[in-house]
Formats: C-alpha cells, structure tokens, sequence
C-alpha cells in the first residue's frame, strides 16, 4: 500500500486521482447521510438544518474571501513563511470566530425556532479544517489531505450513526456529526504538517488576514453569487421551471472531480514554477484527466434522457434537455477550472477577479431575460454563454500575457 501511495503522489496526476477519489467518497458518504436524516424527519425539520448548514457554508467562503487560495500560491512560491502564515491565520480565525459568535448569539435570541444559530458552530469548523489543509497543498502532500477527508467523513459517520442509536434526532445527529468531522479533519491536519511548515499562530489584532487577497476573495464572492440564478429562474419562469432546473443542475458536479482534483494537484506546483513553460512542463502529463472527464460529460449528454427518466422519473422528462445541454457545458467548465487555477497561480488573480465578476453577471442578467421566453432552458443557456465566454476570455488572457509560453509550448508539447 505505502508504494502505491508513493507512485500516486509522486507525479500530479496521481495526487489528482487521489483527490478525485477521497472526495467522491466524501461526497457519497455526505449524501447517504443527508439522505438517512431526511428519511427519519420532518421536511420542516430536516430544511432548518439544511439551511443552517448553507448559512454556514455561504458564511466561509465570504470570511475566507480568497486568503487560502491567495496563501496557497504564496507559500508554494516561497513568498510566505510559517511565521507570516500563523499571523495572518490566527487574525482570520479570531475574528471569523467573533463574527460567527455574534452570529449564533443573535440568531439564538431573535429567532430561537430557526435553527440557524447552528450556521455558527458548523461555519467555524469548516472554516479550520479547510484553513489547515494550506499548508500541506503547499506542499503537494495530496496523499494527507485525501486522509484528512477520508477521516472528516468517517468521523462524521460515526458520530451520525452513534447519536441516533442513543435516540438523538437525525437531524441534530446530522450537524453533530458534521461538525465532528471538520474538528478530526483540523487536528490531523495540524499533525501531519511537518513542525517547520506548521502556522505559527501568534494573535497580533493589527494583522489584516485579508491583505492582498481581494483579488481571490472577489472572484470567489463571484463565483458564489451562482448560486442566485435559481431564485431568479424562480422569479422569471415560476416555481414549475425552477424544478426542473434544479432537478438536474448538480448531476454535472460528479464529472467535474477529476478537473477540480487535477487542478488542486497542480496550484502548488504551477505557483511554485520558475516560469511558465515550467509550469505546463509539470502540468501537461496528467492533462489526460481532462480529457477523461470531457468524456464523462460526452456520455451524460447522450444519454439524458434515460438518465432523467431512470432517477427521477418521466414526471421530469423536460429536465433531459435541460441535462444534455448543462454535461455540454461542463466541458467548457472542466477546461476553465484548471486556467483559472492555473492563472490565478501565476500571478493574474486581478485580471481573473475582473474576467469572472463580469461573467457572472451576465450569467445572471441572462437567466432574468431567457427564462421568461424559455423557462428552466433559459437558465442552462445562461451557462453555456457564460462558460463560453470565460474560456475565451481566459484563452486570450493567456496568449496576451504568455508571449513566450506560445513558442515554449511547441517545444514541450511531446
């Protein structure tokens, strides 16, 4: 096991699939336990939860406001050392922690039959567990961080299935047990870090954990505001459409593991590269992934319409066209995930931040002017014009920016 281990991270490919693979675990680990905690509540019961959690999740992408990813590439780069981390990191977790307190606090006592002072807790523990996985991406110790997320939901199983055989209700056992993981999943990260790479966390108020991240943290604020084209398809095409939509919308996630896994793996060693033909030099040999994955989203296109009707029935037979045209988009989206990484990496952050903001919007002024004409296709439109137009936007950025990458490419390319 320890040589296959050694096989897997010693090239970027491999530590993608390892990636890929421990998060699709998680991930169908996740969703048996979401699934089981539906089944033994109430719908009112389990959505108070569920938006706890969404709170909570929404709450740590908009406090972290890109300082992982803008960190990632500086300690990659050697730009930042343990000591500048831990005081930057400490800063961010007192005042994410304060931030989120208050949270609970005012939740607890204005709206008490809510649940979502629960958002509090969970963002907190979230918020650890990806902060400490920073420093071993730096690293390219990908076989740790696909152990810590083996860990964060075996824990959360554990706890999840131990609360109900005491007869917690599952959806308490559901945010306990999530909340367990991320814990497990901070602490192992804490000791598998090597002593020399470890945060050296000193609280110092005046430090701002949000220096030179707005860049990052504008395109991953962006990047969140996706979400909002399904209130706005809502808006738009009524409630009837919005099902359809949604009905589908997240299928296309599994096809995108293997270029998100691919372009994790790469982050710390593009950033760390002395150029860029260096970087793609390291990067072009697991390239295949992407193809891999373009194939996936090829066959979900083909066979929509039987996979819509196997699931979830002929009931949603208008969510097949939906689902071919969003596995075509996806393909476009399993090449723009890796260059906005990849740029992002190599210092662009600013232009990619202006790329996608203007994105986005359009992506969302377009689900407000389609959906009324075409209902839930309006809104798979509004994707596919968006994903477009970030591969060209990027595409050039990179023709633009990397002159002599163009002539390094036809050198390294065999």
């Amino acid at each position: 096991m320890s040589y296959i281990i050694r096989r897997l991270r010693s090239n970027i490919g491999g530590q993608a699939i390892m990636l890929a693979g421990t998060t699709g675990v998680g991930q169908v680990v996740t969703a048996l336990l979401y699934i089981l905690s539906a089944k033994s509540a109430e719908p009112s019961e389990f959505g108070l939860i569920v938006s706890a959690i969404a709170v909570g999740t929404t709450g740590v992408g908009l406090l972290d406001f890109g300082t992982n990813a803008y960190w990632l590439r500086e300690l990659s780069a050697r730009r930042m050392n343990a000591l500048v981390l831990g005081r930057r990191l400490s800063s961010k977790l007192f005042y994410s922690c304060a931030i989120f307190a208050a949270w609970s606090i005012t939740t607890f006592i204005l709206l008490p039959d809510s649940s979502l002072w629960m958002a509090g807790p969970y963002g907190m523990a979230l918020l650890l567990s990806q902060s400490l996985q920073i420093p071993l991406r730096s690293l390219g110790r990908m076989e740790f961080i696909a152990g810590a997320i083996l860990a964060d939901r075996a824990m959360a199983a554990v706890v999840f299935f131990g609360l109900i055989l005491i007869g917690i209700p599952s959806v308490l056992a559901l945010w306990f047990g999530l909340i367990a993981g991320g814990i497990v999943s901070t602490f192992l990260c804490w000791i598998l870090t090597p002593c020399a790479n470890r945060p050296a966390l000193r609280l110092q108020l005046r430090t701002n954990p949000w220096s030179a991240s707005r860049h990052y943290g504008f395109a991953s604020v962006a990047l969140t505001a996706r979400s909002l084209d399904i209130p706005l398809l809502t808006m738009g095409a009524g409630a009837s459409a919005a099902g359809i939509y949604a009905a589908v919308n997240r299928w296309t996630q599994p096809m995108s593991l293997l270029s998100n896994a691919f372009a994790s793996a790469s982050a710390p060693h593009v950033a760390g590269a002395e150029s860029a033909v260096e970087a793609w030099k390291l990067a072009r040999k697991s390239i295949w992934l992407l193809g891999l994955a373009i194939l996936c989203c090829l066959a979900a296109a083909v066979g929509a319409p039987y996979l819509v009707d196997f699931f979830i029935g002929s009931t949603y037979a208008g969510s097949a066209d939906v689902l071919r045209i969003l596995a075509l988009v996806t393909i476009f989206s399993v090449v723009n995930e890796p260059l906005f990484i990849f740029l992002q990496a190599r210092g662009l952050d600013k232009p990619i931040a202006a790329i996608t903001v203007v994105a986005i919007a359009m992506q969302l002024g377009l689900v407000i002017v389609l959906s009324p004409l075409v209902g839930a296709l309006g809104a798979a439109f509004a994707s596919a014009v968006t994903q477009l137009g970030l591969t060209l936007a990027m595409g050039s950025l990179v023709l633009a920016k990397f002159n002599h990458l163009r002539a390094g490419l036809v050198d390294v390319a065999g």
